[in-house]
């Protein structure tokens, strides 16, 4: 094990380089991630890219900000809002909105961890889709509470003009910062299946701008898509680990209710995979990757009132377990079939 960071969390035990362990190596202190809804819109759904968005889009399915804050109508009506003239009231009600969703994430942590600190997960929706000032006022502000040590910013690799990412690259610097960019599959088919809006080259284009100003990127991906077949999903995790990002989430694929893709699955269009199926995608794509590239999360976060299916993956627990089991089965690890570039 010459490779230093494998070594250390392999030493530890570990399959694979969790997010939790980059924490424990990179921080001193617990680190936990507060989502955050600041009430972005996205290109693919308001008609610039184009209307309806991705067909398992449904944002309260995966997103505990949106399902639990308090909504922009109602800070209209808080005197809160009211913090300077210098801004158009939608942006004032919305730092106020992200202040009071970083204190109720703070406190539920406050009594199990009192001494953790927090990354602010700009999670729902597409959080670099508004104008510069927007986006600087909103990232500033929510920097500016307590205990808040990071930012996480989710979005589109079409929504990351070169003047975004010159301000994320001076933010990156100034604290901890990752953009989770979107992609779900390298595949163009796919990609066109799911209605993304965009191919897999725009995504190239945006990966190798950010590269160039040494912004820290999560690639997210799902894994079990329909008509991708195994050779699909090794071909994705070998062109992933040739590109070595920083990190990457992988997902299962979950129906939202009152969705596209929940149509599909009640037409019997769509199949959706077995536990064990998944957990074989995971360690084929595991087991691909470099061992400095940090595993984000293994399975999806939707919610039961939201969700239809797959019931397996609400219990996590047990889906870890499953991929464990398949990593002693296999007696393997991440990066055991890595190809060094």
């Amino acid at each position: 094990m010459a490779d230093s960071k494998q070594a250390t969390w392999r030493q530890y035990g570990h399959k694979y380089y969790s997010l939790k362990h980059y924490y424990f190596r990179h921080f001193t202190h617990s680190v936990r991630k507060i989502t955050i809804d600041a009430r972005f819109s996205c290109p693919n759904i308001d008609g610039t890219v184009g209307i309806g968005g991705c067909i398992f889009c449904e944002n309260q399915s995966f997103s505990p900000s949106r399902r639990n804050s308090i909504t922009i109508e109602r800070q209209k009506q808080s005197k809160s809002c009211t913090l300077s003239d210098k801004f158009p009231p939608e942006a004032q009600c919305k730092i106020s909105d992200i202040r009071d969703q970083i204190l109720f994430g703070t406190q539920h942590y406050s009594i199990r961890e009192p001494n953790a600190k927090f990354v602010a997960y700009f999670q729902p929706s597409t959080n670099t889709y508004a104008p510069l000032w927007q986006l600087e006022l909103l990232y500033r502000a929510a920097l500016a509470e307590k205990n808040v040590i990071g930012l996480a910013i989710g979005t589109r690799p079409d929504t990351l003009p070169d003047n975004v990412l010159d301000f994320l690259a001076v933010l990156g610097t100034e604290t901890w910062l990752t953009v989770e960019l979107g992609l779900q599959s390298i595949h163009d088919k796919t990609l066109r299946f799911l209605n993304r809006g965009h191919n897999y080259q725009v995504f190239l284009d945006t990966f190798q701008r950010m590269k160039e100003r040494n912004i820290n990127i999560c690639i997210h991906l799902i894994l079990s898509l329909p008509g991708e077949s195994r050779e699909d999903i090794i071909a994705t995790a070998e062109e992933i680990a040739r590109l070595q990002p920083h990190s990457v989430k992988l997902h299962n694929l979950y129906v939202p209710r009152g969705t596209l893709l929940a149509e599909m699955y009640y037409d019997e269009r769509v199949r959706l995979p077995t536990i064990d199926q998944y957990s074989s995608y995971i360690v084929d794509f595991l087991e691909r990757q470099s061992p400095e590239t940090i595993i984000d999360r293994l399975v999806a976060d939707g919610h039961a009132l939201h969700t239809i299916a797959p019931s397996w993956y609400r219990n996590k627990n047990l889906v870890l377990n499953k991929i464990e089991a398949e990593f002693e089965r296999r007696n393997s690890y991440q990066g055991k079939l890595h190809k060094k570039s």
